[in-house]
């Protein structure tokens, strides 16, 4: 399953599951992209997590390898890209969001752009994700979508 919210020309959120994204997850991973204006500061980011246990203790788990490597779909341009790792930076960001939100999360990927990432674009997945963890993916509604990256 796949969902692509759109906001304005330079704007786009891709929520999905399994082979649906722009990289290929386990069934039980998650994944969120974000593209704004590629090239630019805080433009570009993936990650995607399975939940862990809702009565676990809140934390981040990383092994952040694609189950299907390969290039990002569609490319990214003006960009160079890194998949299945991430700066110690960006994964501080993650456990922050993670431990405030009492959510357990095991990033399963995830793809940083040299130029287009950012520990606000990091922080701002990591939300969205512990957000999608207690609806399915229609849910929340697109206005409730950008509010929370918005307000990240």
């Amino acid at each position: 399953m796949q969902r692509v919210e759109q906001r304005g020309p330079h704007s786009q959120l891709t929520i999905w599951t399994g082979d649906d994204g722009p990289v290929g997850l386990g069934a039980t991973s998650v994944g969120v992209e974000y593209r704004g204006l590629l090239g630019q500061p805080s433009s570009y980011g993936l990650l995607a997590a399975s939940y862990l246990h809702p009565k676990g203790e809140p934390r981040a788990t990383f092994n952040p390898l694609p189950s299907q490597p390969g290039a990002v779909i569609p490319p990214v341009e003006d960009d160079h890209l890194t998949l299945g790792h991430l700066q110690a930076e960006y994964q501080q960001a993650i456990a922050e969001v993670v431990a405030q939100t009492y959510t357990g999360l095991h990033i399963t990927a995830a793809v940083s752009g040299e130029a287009g990432s950012s520990v606000m674009v990091f922080r701002r997945l990591a939300l969205l994700l512990t957000r999608l963890n207690t609806s399915d993916l229609t849910r929340p509604s697109t206005e409730e979508l950008w509010r929370v990256w918005d307000n990240a």
